[in-house]
């Protein structure tokens, strides 16, 4: 990771920066400094993040008007955010201090992929969070695993909105970057939506849909790559998590998800599942006779001399009424004879 930027001094515990006096360090980005700090108007401790003016492209105002429009957005799963402002070269957020983890902690937990019930808790309330947003005109541009806070009862909050809007002032993972904004640097709802598939991806399987060892060969294949589909590394994924996921993660924005409420509705859609219950069950069955071709060797010949022994029985099945009638005809000879004989 890049050093925090020079214009942005690192203060130490005691220091003040506008309303807030410093407690330590949480977290050094290479365009920002997050504290956890104290504030007069709150008894609780505070999240206090700055950033260098020139992070948001020269503009306090632009940074003030930004910071405001996020700051009333009331929702369970979005940051609160207090206060704003600017102080000299130095911008500053005052937002809520969650105690907790991260989503990035929790997959790291879960290497293959997070238990469906989680994953579709988690998700719905990040959707969710992220649908309202756009109701209000907000993007969050910067939806990642990092910037998903987990408070104690595992409550997902939407972290580090983008109140900085300069591209060269705003590091991204490139691995849930929208094609649309590595090509123009703007940030819009529809980007949203592909970090979400992309989020999706990561909680279904344990990995992202494209990595490389430089950021400009991930950057190339969120341009033109295809993803790995994700029943391919977990097969035990729900057929319609898969749907949305590939969905959310189509090139053109036209062609992925309008809202991502619409993402929620499709993952929890009953006859969706009921369509593709079999294609999940043989996906399972051969994945696991891949892995035992001797007892798919056994089961075939036991099915073969199955079919011969049933043969066999319908053949005598069908033998047994002339049978039964041969006897019967002696009997019957037998006994006239008899009479005949007396």
């Amino acid at each position: 990771m890049a050093s925090v930027d020079a214009r942005l001094p690192v203060l130490s515990s005691g220091q003040r920066l506008g309303p807030c006096v410093i407690r330590e360090v949480i977290r050094r980005d290479d365009d920002l400094v997050e504290y956890r700090a104290t504030h007069a108007d709150h008894p609780q401790f505070v999240a206090l993040r700055a950033f260098a003016l020139d992070a948001a492209g020269g503009s306090a105002v632009k940074f003030q008007r930004r910071a405001e429009a996020v700051a009333h957005l009331k929702h369970p799963n979005i940051i609160r955010i207090f206060d704003h402002g600017a102080e000299k070269d130095v911008l500053f957020v005052v937002c809520e201090y969650i105690e907790g983890s991260t989503l990035r902690d929790l997959l790291s937990e879960y290497p293959s992929g997070l238990p469906q019930d989680e994953l579709n808790r988690l998700f719905s309330q990040i959707a969710s969070a992220v649908a309202y947003a756009h109701e209000q005109g907000i993007t969050h541009g910067r939806l990642m695993p990092e910037n998903v806070l987990l408070d104690a009862n595992l409550r997902p909050v939407l972290s580090r909105f983008a109140v900085v809007q300069n591209v060269e002032g705003m590091p991204e993972n490139l691995a849930y970057a929208a094609p649309e904004f590595l090509e123009e640097g703007r940030l819009t709802p529809p980007c949203d939506i592909y970090a979400l598939g992309a989020l999706l991806y990561e909680m279904a399987t344990g990995d992202v849909p494209f990595k490389g060892t430089a950021p400009k060969e991930v950057a190339k294949l969120q341009l033109h790559g295809v993803p790995r589909p994700p029943s391919e590394i977990n097969v035990e994924i729900d057929p319609r998590v898969e749907n949305v996921i590939l969905k959310a993660l189509n090139k053109a924005p036209v062609d992925r998800y309008e809202s991502a409420r619409e993402m929620i509705i499709d993952i929890e859609q009953e006859s969706f599942g009921a369509e593709y219950e079999t294609l999940s069950l043989d996906r399972r069955a051969v994945r696991e006779m891949q892995h035992r071709p001797s007892e798919v060797m056994r089961f075939e010949r036991s099915r073969t001399l199955t079919d011969e022994n049933s043969a066999d029985v319908v053949q005598d099945s069908t033998r047994l009424p002339y049978i039964v009638v041969g006897i019967a005809a002696v009997v019957v000879l037998v006994i006239i004879v008899s009479l005949l004989l007396l």
